[in-house]
């Protein structure tokens, strides 16, 4: 029987510290309890099935050591700690990890300080996040895959509607400029020019219409076993290439032939160019090389060019998406999807106001 206050209260503070014990113990979630410099000082049994590491292997290590991740990203989880005086939990911060099994994570982790025995101490919560953050991942590609599908939808019908009705104008127009041109005897520069600058924007409109033809047509190639590096320098051949811009080609010779639609990859190398002289309005360096890697060909298209802002390397491959003040935005979408039905990946590397280099890499057909 329990005769005063003082064993009372010491009762209390026992079971306290027993059922402290048992909730951190058989909690869930990880926790860590470290000093302010980040020592662990106690950890409990779920931590170990995240970390892969043995209560003994963790304790008096810094914690940092267990996340594998960049020193800055280290020193910001210490500065969320420095914060926690305010006497509020973290927001949950979400960090890629490899365990000791070398399994590749994604945890949760909320910080809150604590006072143990009238000393200060960082409270870390984790929580395996790999499954939220995959499905995720997946709802977003999902999204995104559907953002895709409805715009192919729309150029389909944009395709469908425009094609006939601004093709046949067009033609008669062209007609008609090559009628005034044979039939007028005085034809001043003004004339030769303005009929110059309208063959020009015919063209354009003619190749607008091309590409969304070509982008919303349906999914069948014609396969053929040929020599790339001959159908490169034949699209190098017909492509007007201005006099201030340079070509170096570095093809590797005894190239094993690729199983290929001939038209659609010289569209691919077509679109990928010409976006290439865009860029080189001021003049420069045109560089196209190919070589054979393991159990496929590599082409690698570079230029010297005004190169692409960081924020638009992400968005070049969309359709309907154009820095440019003409065009459609279909160049490079129709590139890549040519290059994909190929069973083949296209990469872009960039730097502004220096380069730009699109990779293009076909499998080898056994």
């Amino acid at each position: 029987m329990i005769n005063n206050n003082q064993d009372t209260n010491q009762l209390r503070e026992d079971l306290n510290e027993r059922k402290y014990k048992e909730i951190f113990q058989n909690s869930p979630y990880s926790l860590i309890i470290t000093d302010m410099k980040g020592k662990i000082i106690d950890c409990n049994n779920a931590t170990e099935k995240i970390f892969g590491y043995s209560n003994s292997e963790m304790i008096n290590q810094n914690y940092a050591q267990f996340l594998n991740i960049p020193l800055n990203q280290i020193l910001l989880t210490i500065e969320v700690g420095k914060e926690l005086f305010k006497g509020q939990s973290s927001d949950i911060i979400e960090i890629q990890i490899k365990n000791k099994s070398g399994i590749v994570l994604w945890i949760g982790l909320q910080l809150s300080l604590i006072v143990i025995s009238g000393l200060k101490m960082i409270q870390i919560i984790s929580q395996d996040i790999s499954e939220r953050k995959k499905a995720k991942d997946r709802i977003i590609k999902l999204e995104k895959e559907l953002t895709i599908k409805e715009k192919f939808a729309v150029i389909g019908e944009i395709a469908a509607s425009v094609a006939h009705e601004l093709r046949n104008p067009l033609a008669a127009i062209k007609n008609n400029i090559y009628y005034l041109s044979k039939v007028l005897k005085e034809r001043s520069e003004d004339f030769l020019e303005t009929t110059t600058n309208m063959e020009s924007d015919i063209r354009r409109v003619n190749k607008i219409i091309s590409d969304l033809l070509n982008y919303s047509r349906l999914d069948q190639l014609e396969l053929n076993y040929v020599n790339i590096n001959n159908i490169i320098d034949n699209v190098l051949r017909k492509l007007k290439i201005s006099d201030n811009i340079s070509v170096d080609t570095e093809f590797t010779n005894n190239l094993p032939n690729l199983q290929i639609d001939i038209l659609r990859f010289e569209q691919i190398i077509v679109n990928i160019v010409r976006n290439a002289i865009d860029a080189m309005d001021k003049g420069g360096t045109l560089k196209i090389s190919t070589e054979k890697e393991e159990n496929q060909i590599t082409i690698n298209i570079k230029d010297t060019g005004t190169g692409i802002k960081p924020q638009d390397l992400s968005m070049i491959f969309e359709p309907l998406y154009s820095t440019k003040v003409w065009g459609f935005g279909l160049g490079l979408p129709i590139a890549k999807k040519y290059t994909e039905l190929h069973h083949g990946s296209i990469s872009v590397t960039s730097e502004l106001g220096k380069y730009t280099n699109f990779t293009l890499k076909f499998p080898i057909s056994k």
